[in-house]
């Protein structure tokens, strides 16, 4: 019988569905979702939420984030939007839920505490037949305090969906629980009912101020290298759920754009959104500089915001909100179609980077080169044809040179000791585009997590010489520096072009893009920004010797840090530079070498003309944003490396022409070839370029 009465059932909703028109669903019949008084956002007051809905239907709600059903507490009455909580008790999803979210299991040194919450009311309208609306997710916080100044992400989720301790996002489970990210392949069948390779959350996000940006579902999960090993996770969003692209995300992060190629053009139609693991280690500032500082160089780099996040209602910590590069933004970035663009991060594997030394294997096995040129250091026959025989000129066909040159640059200066062969991302486009960039097929590079950088997370100071670390024979293989790599660097310093050029353009930007004083401006901006705020998150996740939530004097120290490194660091690199091109009559690496270099400075009226300095590009539009500090489009100095050679091209502005180059000091002479080559002297005495332009 029970059978039967199952069989009439299913044949009743087969029969109902089969009678709706065409492109019709169920849930074209539902209510209309409830009406809420008030808007979500941030409060002074307390006050009383009510509730609407059609005649005849019930109104349903929840509060710990779960969705709204049948057996959930019916609305018939105002719903007190009050002042946070202060214990764990009144919290909306409970610190003591996640307890397998830490490696072995939380313990009273590492369990978080709880510093604010705000309320989240999920509604739904239900007919008498028990059809349901749509759900409404609105977040409210009370007296929020500086909190309210800062851009939010308040993601709502049903409760298992993150602290269940087999199968939720948060709370690793499997043969990698102590370490792995959340991966259902790792969870046996049968799944749950609910569970997915992602998870659904409602995403709200709210501008500096309070105000509602949007509110969206999203697919959200848990990764992070390091965050595996700490109880606070870094979470990653994507928002291929819903209608078109999210217009949010470039409101949450303004400054999005094409760096280097369109420093002004903002780019607002992109889907995925990474809430970074912020001050374990420094990791949020330190992120936060190495991309701000290389903005105008040629890399794209992953724009990025400061912002709080809220689970459930519970303050979670304060993140690093970004950009995540994928085809789908770099398409919107570079108008290349989507279906036309190549990752090498498309590849799971930390493997993946060595498609860029493929381009070297070829070139060599063509030419005849057998060897182990992977596993083994290349010999020095396969050395000389790659440099001697058009090696470099054959790479730059495959890969776009001064965007890898760029890369390197940018490892190098922020001693990023996980450089090349992990973290490390190219893209291409599969088909010539032409007027279009990147539409020439060769590889581009992106920049990507700086894990392993300004001393972090091993406190190195800012002599740490990481080129010597990549390219030293004496040094043990390992998998962040596996033979291929060291080869790919060794080749390309090989390589006369390659290596005039990497160290004039570097000295360039120790002076203008890597300034001390521009490194401590962005430093002073971000510790402004973050500080009032950050005691929260050290306080929550007992980070910096924190002893209260508002006590930010831990992290000011690790700040301090930070500010030493980044101002110390060209007092050390371009003699590191030097050294490694066998300059034996400088001092020691760890010597600060600046006086034993030859100084330039670069004089231009910046309205008139810029300088191109061996692919150094000082123009005033990528410094728009930030300004200059410590030196201007048209007045700036730099220390090179003597008698390594200088390309110089004086580029006009629109409506003037060159004229000539006027140089003194150590070198007296006007030269009118442009571009020119200019060599430091031996004696190491300063000069002056000078370039002119005259009006057309």
């Amino acid at each position: 019988m029970r059978h039967t009465k199952k069989l009439v059932i299913t044949l009743l909703i087969a029969t109902f569905m089969a009678m709706l028109p065409v492109g019709v669903s169920a849930n074209d019949y539902a209510p209309e979702p409830p009406a809420f008084s008030h808007a979500a956002g941030f409060y002074s007051e307390p006050f009383e939420l009510t509730l609407d809905a059609a005649p005849g239907t019930v109104i349903r709600f929840t509060t710990d984030g779960s969705i709204p059903s049948q057996n959930s507490p019916v609305f018939n009455r105002a719903i007190p939007i009050v002042a946070p909580a202060t214990t764990a008790a009144n919290s909306p999803i409970s610190v003591q839920g996640i307890g397998w979210a830490y490696e072995g299991g939380w313990t009273n040194s590492f369990r978080p505490r709880l510093v604010y919450n705000g309320m989240v009311i999920r509604a739904r309208a239900f007919a008498p037949d028990g059809t349901a609306s749509e759900t409404v997710t609105q977040s409210f916080f009370v007296d929020a305090g500086e909190l309210t100044n800062i851009r939010t992400l308040s993601l709502t989720m049903e409760p298992q969906h993150f602290t269940h301790t087999r199968h939720g996002m948060y709370n690793n489970w499997g043969p990698r629980r102590a370490y792995g990210d959340y991966d259902p392949r790792l969870i046996p069948w049968p799944y749950p009912s609910w569970e997915g390779t992602r998870h659904v959350v409602n995403v709200e996000m709210f501008a500096p101020g309070g105000e509602l940006i949007v509110s969206q579902e999203a697919r959200a999960w848990v990764m992070g290298q390091f965050s595996r090993r700490h109880a606070k996770r870094s979470l990653r969003l994507n928002f291929n759920q819903g209608d078109g692209d999210i217009r949010g995300l470039y409101d949450l992060i303004p400054n999005t754009t094409r760096n280097f190629y369109d420093a002004t053009t903002p780019v607002g139609n992109f889907r995925h959104l990474n809430a970074r693991l912020s001050e374990q280690h420094r990791s949020g500032v330190r992120d936060a500089v190495v991309h701000l500082m290389s903005e105008p160089l040629r890399p794209t780099i992953q724009n990025l915001a400061y912002g709080a996040v809220f689970i459930n209602g519970e303050f979670w910590g304060m993140y690093c909100l970004r950009t995540h590069r994928h085809s789908h933004l770099l398409g919107e970035l570079f108008d290349v179609p989507r279906n036309s663009i190549w990752m090498n991060d498309d590849v799971q594997d930390w493997a993946n980077a060595i498609f860029i030394y493929e381009v070297v294997e070829d070139f060599l096995r063509a030419r005849g080169i057998t060897d182990n040129l992977r596993n083994s250091p290349l010999s020095n026959t396969a050395i000389n044809e790659f440099t001697n025989n058009g090696g470099l000129e054959a790479f730059a066909e495959r890969v776009c040179l001064d965007d890898f040159i760029d890369y390197l640059i940018i490892g190098y200066h922020f001693g990023n000791w996980d450089w090349i062969s992990n973290n490390f991302e190219y893209w291409r486009s599969t088909e010539i585009i032409p007027d279009v960039h990147g539409g020439d097929g060769r590889y581009r590079f992106i920049i990507q997590d700086f894990d392993h950088s300004i001393g972090s997370p091993r406190n190195w100071g800012a002599d740490f010489n990481v080129l010597d670390d990549f390219t030293s024979p004496d040094l043990q293989e390992n998998w962040r520096r596996p033979q291929w790599v060291l080869n790919l660097v060794n080749i390309m310093f090989a390589t006369p072009e390659f290596r005039n050029t990497f160290a004039a353009r570097y000295s360039t930007y120790t002076g203008t893009v890597f300034h001390p004083a521009m490194a401590e401006y962005l430093l002073d901006e971000m510790i402004a920004e973050r500080a009032p705020t950050m005691a929260m998150d050290s306080y929550r996740w007992r980070l910096n010797n924190t002893t209260s939530p508002t006590d930010s004097s831990g992290w000011l120290n690790e700040m301090e840090f930070i500010r030493n490194w980044l101002t110390a660091r060209t007092s050390y690199s371009v003699g590191h530079l030097a050294e490694h091109y066998n300059r034996n009559d400088l001092p020691s690496l760890n010597q600060r070498l600046p006086e034993q270099l030859t100084n330039i400075t670069w004089q231009t009226d910046a309205d008139q003309g810029w300088f191109n300095i061996s692919g150094a590009h000082i123009r005033e539009d990528l410094f728009l944003r930030r300004g200059t500090h410590g030196f201007e489009i048209g007045n700036f100095s730099a220390y090179y490396i003597r008698t390594l050679p200088i390309e110089v091209t004086a580029m006009p502005q629109e409506g003037y022409a060159f004229s000539h180059f006027e140089i003194t000091g150590a070198i007296t002479s006007n030269i009118s070839t442009n571009p020119m080559t200019i060599i430091p002297p031996a004696s190491g005495d300063r000069i002056t370029v000078t370039a002119i332009f005259n009006p057309q």
